[in-house]
């Protein structure tokens, strides 16, 4: 079965190294589990229902090839159902669009191995990639050392953990504060908003554009903090 994940051109490095290992199932806006999304939806207005926040991680479509009877690999709806999630929460979750999404977003139970991506398309300059080129693109980003990280102040759950809890024992914690909180963080979310690359005529060119503006931009912050 092939999938696709939508991710930002400066997680290579980490996806090259670790594999595909970070991503957000959301419990309530204060809990979430730490497994990958993938979609049966290529195209990227697809996306935009998930990725509204983050813009630029519908550049990068990584496209990977799962064995049928991987058990870890499972639709959303149905590991929604497991949480138990409540219904008004995960039609939030879920998006507007939410016949077409929760027929076609899955949630990967682990590490998926950079191995198992076959290649991929960088929607911008319309260019489809080799893992070859992926790895030389993460050996470029790989200096300037971008942690993949939540955005949003979150407690991460085990699964176990969560299969504990009831929906309104996830809720509990969303207070006043915590709401302040996140809109705070969400106003303020880090170098991925604030830098345009300059054109590029390939993928690679993109990349070396980006990790310059990135640079300069931190620089500005650093000299003016």
């Amino acid at each position: 079965m092939r999938l696709a994940h939508f991710t930002h051109i400066f997680y290579l490095a980490g996806i090259v190294r670790e594999g595909i290992a970070k991503g957000e199932v959301p419990l309530s806006p204060v809990h979430v589990i730490n497994f990958p999304w993938f979609t049966s939806d290529f195209t990227q207005d697809a996306q935009l229902d998930w990725t509204s926040l983050f813009p630029g991680k519908t550049s990068l479509r990584l496209e990977v090839e799962f064995r049928e009877d991987d058990e870890r690999l499972v639709l959303w709806r149905d590991y929604a159902k497991r949480l138990r999630l409540r219904d008004d929460w995960y039609r939030d979750l879920t998006g507007p669009h939410l016949n077409r999404n929760e027929r076609s977003w899955r949630v990967y139970r682990g590490v998926v191995p950079f191995t198992w991506i076959t290649g991929a398309y960088f929607q911008p300059l319309r260019e489809r990639l080799t893992p070859d080129t992926l790895r030389e693109a993460a050996e470029l980003i790989a200096p300037l050392n971008i942690q993949g990280r939540s955005v949003l102040p979150c407690q991460h759950l085990t699964e176990a953990e969560a299969l504990t809890m009831s929906h309104d024992e996830r809720m509990a914690g969303y207070s006043e504060p915590v709401r302040a909180a996140l809109a705070d963080v969400l106003n303020h979310s880090g170098p991925m908003r604030v830098f345009v690359p300059p054109p590029a005529h390939t993928f690679l060119d993109y990349v070396r554009g980006a990790i310059e503006s990135y640079r300069t931009v931190v620089l500005r912050q650093f000299t003016l903090n």
